[in-house]
């Protein structure tokens, strides 16, 4: 009888030995899984390059030009022009659509919604125009310029206020970096279009003095192929 008990106690010590492992393999997972959450939601800023304006109650497409971060955190993204969106549905193209909590723009222009890619590569921002008794819906369309923490839109927005003033870009240091592009990213060469979206850095307004040329005309200019080769 006592050898009976003393191969039970044994045979309970194993289980819990075993048993043991087994709580240590969950629990290695729960952390592996709640590590992988963290990443996945982790912030991040993406640089968004304007590639067209489109009217869908005229038909009318307009250049784009503009670069903007867009920083994304869990459930929500930060945009500069109008500042917290929140995530308010999934779309069935995969996109994710974003809604201020409240009234963002101005009254002239006021932002009804910023759609999002799932891969995250386009965005949308679908826009109300209204002058006088007359409203007009506009929809902004961005390519990813890539996961830069923002660089290429604040080059952008350095590059204008340098066009504002009439001179020239500060480039610090930035000669060091790229002989090709000074450091801006961008190429100096100006072209008409029909590179790959992924490939325009910049989009120069009919009529407005170009950072990166001088020129006046409506083009585009690609990256700098010495330091800034998009991937695809």
């Amino acid at each position: 009888m006592r050898q009976a008990k003393e191969w039970l106690h044994a045979f309970f010590i194993i289980k819990l030995i075993k048993n043991h492992g087994i709580m240590k393999k969950i629990y290695s997972c729960f952390i592996l899984l709640f590590a992988i959450c963290l990443s996945t939601f982790a912030q991040s800023t993406i640089s968004y390059g304007q590639i067209s304006c489109f009217c869908p109650q005229t038909g009318q497409t307009l250049g784009g030009g503009s670069i903007v971060a867009i920083t994304f955190y869990d459930g929500y993204i930060y945009h500069p022009l109008y500042g917290k969106l929140w995530a308010i549905q999934r779309n069935g193209d995969g996109s994710t659509s974003y809604m201020p909590q409240q009234f963002a723009g101005t009254p002239a222009m006021q932002l009804d919604a910023v759609l999002i890619s799932e891969d995250r590569q386009r965005m949308e921002e679908r826009i109300t125009s209204t002058m006088g008794n007359m409203s007009i819906n506009m929809i902004n369309t961005f390519t990813s310029v890539g996961e830069d923490g923002g660089q290429a839109a604040q080059r952008w927005a350095d590059a204008q206020a340098a066009s504002k003033r009439g001179g020239t870009i500060s480039r610090r240091n930035e000669d060091r970096e790229c002989r090709s592009c000074g450091g801006t990213g961008v190429s100096k060469t100006p072209h008409s279009g029909g590179s790959r979206t992924s490939w325009v850095a910049y989009y120069n307004s009919q009529g407005n003095k170009c950072p990166y040329c001088n020129g006046y005309t409506g083009h585009y200019h690609d990256k700098c192929s010495s330091c800034s080769v998009p991937s695809y």
